[in-house]
């Protein structure tokens, strides 16, 4: 049995829900109790608008494929499976809710659905731990009113350099990479991004340079580089780093990394004054850490007007 991919537990319901037929919201059940007749229930609920379901099983996830088509109201979608080694196939799904806006993946999916990639009112995807091998990037770059991007935990462990071409993500706002383990390089090409605002980036540990095109995004204010390799922070030492230059049009650029062994304790980098100084006796707890990853607590700034950290 893999690991559970599920830290609270879902709501378990006993009986029918088939007759709840103007129920609006459903968060977070639990279907590994319900099974399959579950699932099938939920095509009963056709004014659904938010569905959390988690536990999702090989079985579970078919009978989901059916049930979804009749949600033509859906607008939030939650799926988590019930383990790290499970895997679901949701391609099957042939009319999902064109009014859906907002979809979040949590474990092994057996490919990337194609429906994605028409689901032109969506402005959040998040995935996680879905180990897509093909780049999910050429599927999702043409949604016209993506706002926010995450891929993390091993989302993608291809082997593909993932691209953003020229006219790609026109709206997008935030991009967020974490823990892929496989990623070796990212490229963004000229006129791609033109709104991105923030850029993070953790735990990469083949991804030896930043991104090559960054120096293309001229609304970028936020870049967030987290226990990243030494190669990869050494390049960026403002005063001997070959790729310093892409990023110094940045506003607010965050390095940071594991000071010393254990769960406490983190160097933060200054990229916009002296990249060698320290923040001296700067801790952070590890559950913070992975609340406030993003940087966004902003206290201080450099006497170049750069806006800098401290936890």
């Amino acid at each position: 049995m893999g690991i559970s991919l599920n830290i609270l537990r879902g709501v378990k319901i006993h009986g029918s829900i088939g007759c709840l037929k103007a129920l609006g919201n459903l968060r977070y059940v639990d279907t590994n109790l319900g099974g399959v007749k579950l699932v099938e229930d939920l095509r009963k609920l056709s004014q659904l608008k938010d569905l959390d379901l988690v536990n999702l099983t090989r079985e579970t996830g078919s009978a989901l494929c059916i049930s979804i088509e009749n949600m033509n109201s859906l607008t939030d979608l939650y799926v988590s499976l019930i383990n790290e080694e499970e895997v679901v196939d949701l391609q099957p799904i042939s009319s999902p809710s064109k009014c859906l806006r907002k979809l979040s993946m949590k474990g092994r999916l057996a490919k990337l659905p194609n429906w994605i990639s028409e689901l032109q009112h969506l402005i959040s995807i998040n995935f996680y731990w879905t180990r897509l091998r093909d780049d999910p990037l050429k599927a999702f770059q043409n949604l016209t009113n993506l706002a926010g991007l995450i891929l993390e935990m091993e989302a993608y462990n291809g082997s593909e350099q993932l691209q953003i071409r020229k006219g790609g993500f026109p709206k997008l706002k935030v991009i967020g990479l974490a823990d892929l383990t496989e990623l070796i390089s990212l490229n963004i090409y000229k006129e791609a991004l033109p709104l991105l605002e923030k850029l993070s980036v953790e735990r990469c540990p083949q991804l030896m340079e930043v991104p090559s095109g960054v120096q293309h995004l001229r609304n970028l204010s936020k870049l967030i580089f987290i226990d990243m390799p030494s190669e990869f922070e050494q390049s960026l030492d403002p005063k001997q780093g070959s790729h310093y230059w892409i990023i110094e049009h940045v506003p607010f650029i965050f390095l940071r990394h594991k000071a010393r062994t254990g769960i406490f304790g983190y160097e933060i980098h200054n990229l916009s004054s002296k990249y060698l100084e320290r923040s001296k006796g700067t801790t952070t707890n590890q559950a913070d850490d992975t609340n406030n990853n993003s940087g966004d607590d902003i206290n201080a700034s450099d006497d170049k007007g750069k806006q800098i950290i401290s936890t």
